[in-house]
């Protein structure tokens, strides 16, 4: 009789012990980097790109490759009367080399990872904590998490573009960032210590152009906790003052762009702040390996020329911020699976009006140690509503090492001094 309780009392917990056991054992079962098409997936996908690599897309054929682009890149392609003529290059599908730290990161950690009470990420260190996600806020997660390298020294130019009166005006700014936390391939690995504030990333930029500009910082610091608002502060160069910026003055335009602070990235908040819903996947032609040199712009034109677009089945999020009177109505965003960044975002107004079109034209740049790292080389933003854009270019140095203490107030007021 013994025997057979004994029996019966293990076969109750074994299922109890399999979902308690430490899923730190299961590690080896990650399957990263996973490229967007293998298999039958990608011979389709090879067998598509004979008829259509290398081919120039413009108004007069644009409609051969409708149902691979979003509407918006479609009526700006074929609405010459309002947007002009503008064309683009198909190229082959060429899948991501990720760094090894992120690879490593991920294979360690992401078994971990789980989405808390509060839609907070519970678990993570440092990788992409969900390989495979199964719900948009895993993916917004991911996005999230991407460390670009670890730090980042960026040089920005863009043309503000005046559509209606065919006019550009110019603006230029400088840009640091270090991830403190969740840092895979520059060492200290995977964080910076000591880290009292326990900070996740730190951002400073210098406004070059235009005139009225010329001397203006910005210093940004996001959080480990992602329940905890980040800070921010500017340096107003004709006031000789430091002021911090309140959450609500993360929607005002920045030097006459047409981009917010929160539409850094395409996204540049906490993520805890929306609601996402996955629409799921599909096929589109999207920037990954943009080479500068091929863009092109003509003065007052909203477009870019010289887009390279592959062939990408991307993840696709509705997303809706919690504040009801926030800026944007909706957005849409268009994950990369491979990068999970945000490639592309459509933007609605309060009123569920079409607004704004974000792009960002992805690069590979060398990283720390010469290892590959990927990241946007420029980010046209387009107002629908006022005919208008900020087509921004930029140069990247990543895996760089910045001073610590470049984020910080009192670097703040040296600087700006």
């Amino acid at each position: 009789m013994m025997k057979k309780l004994t029996t019966i009392y293990c076969l109750m917990i074994t299922p109890l012990f399999l979902i308690t056991m430490p899923t730190s054992l299961l590690s080896e079962e990650v399957r990263y980097p996973i490229p967007c098409y293998e298999g039958k997936d990608l011979e389709k996908v090879r067998e598509w790109e004979k008829t259509w690599v290398g081919k120039r897309i413009d108004s007069s054929n644009v409609d051969e490759v409708k149902e691979l682009l979003p509407e918006t890149i479609y009526s700006l392609t074929k609405n010459t009367e309002k947007w002009g003529e503008s064309w683009f290059e198909i190229v082959p599908y060429c899948p991501y080399k990720m760094a090894t730290g992120t690879i490593e990161a991920t294979i360690k950690y992401s078994p971990k990872c789980s989405i808390g009470e509060k839609e907070e990420l519970v678990g993570w260190v440092a990788g992409v904590p969900f390989p495979e996600p199964k719900s948009g806020i895993e993916v917004a997660w991911n996005f999230h998490c991407w460390t670009r390298g670890d730090t980042e020294i960026s040089s920005a130019a863009a043309f503000v573009v005046d559509g209606r009166r065919g006019s550009d005006r110019h603006t230029a700014f400088n840009l640091w960032v270090t991830y403190f936390a969740g840092r895979c391939d520059v060492p200290p690995i995977p964080e910076l210590i000591p880290n009292p504030k326990k900070i996740y990333r730190g951002f400073f930029a210098e406004f070059i152009k235009p005139s009225e500009m010329k001397g203006f910082l910005n210093l940004q610091v996001t959080y480990k906790d992602p329940l905890k608002p980040y800070d921010s502060w500017i340096w107003i160069a004709a006031l000789r003052r430091v002021r911090r910026q309140s959450t609500e003055q993360r929607v005002d335009t920045v030097g006459g762009q047409d981009n917010c602070y929160d539409d850094n990235y395409n996204w540049d908040g906490a993520i805890t702040r929306n609601n996402y819903k996955l629409l799921g996947r599909k096929e589109f032609l999207f920037s990954r390996h943009q080479d500068l040199k091929q863009l092109e712009h003509m003065e007052g034109d909203c477009v870019f020329d010289g887009v390279r677009r592959e062939r990408i089945k991307m993840w696709i999020l509705e997303v809706v911020n919690k504040d009801p009177g926030y800026i944007y109505n909706k957005s849409i965003w268009y994950v990369d699976p491979e990068l999970w960044h945000i490639t592309y975002a459509d933007k609605y107004d309060k009123y569920g009006k079409l607004w704004k079109t974000m792009e960002h034209f992805q690069s590979v740049y060398k990283g720390y140690n010469e290892m590959d790292a990927a990241f946007f080389c420029g980010a046209p933003t387009i107002d629908h509503q006022r005919e208008h854009a900020t087509l921004g270019t930029v140069d990247n140095q990543l895996g760089k090492n910045i001073p610590i203490t470049t984020y910080s107030i009192s670097h703040l007021y040296r600087y700006g001094r």
